[in-house]
């Protein structure tokens, strides 16, 4: 897995600089977007986040709603060229309490960890600047994931596990009346290394995972803006033969749901 981390950087390192030495010539004033034109943008955030998990399999089935605790997390993404190409690392924890019967303890604290790396850009621009692809943006990037959740008896509820991901980014960002803002986007991707300690589920096969967002911010200075979001992610994953935690030919299925407050600051 470090191998394959290591590799997921180099790319983004390239492809950082081919993108910032060749980048599409973009006008950011005409695209009239708060904070947009800032070299820096840091934002801090955290609320409440929801948890929905299912397990099917031959051998064992599972379902636990309304897993509920809390995500805060952090970001910093700096512009690269007056283009409007951004380099962005993100970091997000989310801490549930799931409550599961027919198991040992009947509850436990669930902790995932995200570290994103993600490299965008304005693509396309019209002469007016003002058509809804003018504010479409386009990324790709890696995510690496550390998933730790209490062992339960005669099995596990939730594998701990660690995962690198590949991610693509669609994002579109339109200011409306007075300093409010409005952000759209969409995530999307697959883990290319998938790793399960203790207990497993299986062969990994495969699996895919989709994250829409939408945000509403708030500019109070130039400098400082605030605002609030809300994400879900729906993730599915496949497995074949026989795990540990008794199951056999299974599949998950997660969707978390977080709705963070954020503060964000341009410098």
């Amino acid at each position: 897995m470090k191998a394959i981390a290591a590799s997921l950087v180099a790319i983004l390192a390239f492809g950082t600089v081919a993108w910032a030495e060749n980048p599409q010539k973009v006008n950011m004033d005409s695209l009239n977007l708060s904070g947009e034109n800032s070299k820096w943008i840091a934002r801090v955030f955290g609320g409440m986040s929801l948890l929905n998990y299912s397990l099917n399999s031959s051998g064992l089935s599972l379902s636990v709603p309304n897993g509920s605790g809390a995500v805060y997390g952090a970001e910093l993404r700096r512009r690269l060229s007056e283009s409007g190409t951004y380099i962005r690392a993100t970091f997000l924890k989310t801490a549930v309490t799931l409550k599961v019967s027919g198991l040992s303890p009947s509850s436990v604290n669930q902790e995932v960890t995200k570290v994103r790396f993600l490299l965008s850009g304005y693509l396309f621009q019209s002469d007016s600047g003002s058509s809804v692809v003018d504010k479409l943006s386009l990324g790709l990037g890696a995510e690496l994931l550390q998933q730790s959740t209490p062992p339960t008896s005669p099995s596990e509820v939730m594998s701990s596990l660690s995962s690198t991901r590949l991610l693509f980014l669609t994002e579109y960002i339109n200011s409306l009346k007075s300093d409010f803002r409005f952000e759209f986007r969409i995530s999307f991707g697959f883990p290319i290394s998938h790793y399960e300690k203790n207990q497993n589920t299986g062969f990994y096969n495969f699996g895919y995972f989709i994250e829409p967002e939408v945000a509403l911010t708030y500019s109070i200075t130039e400098v400082l803006q605030v605002g609030v979001s809300a994400n879900a992610t729906w993730e599915q994953k496949f497995f074949s033969g026989a795990g540990s935690r008794g199951t056999q030919s299974a599949s998950e299925r997660i969707l978390p749901i977080s709705v963070p407050f954020e503060v964000r600051f341009n410098f």
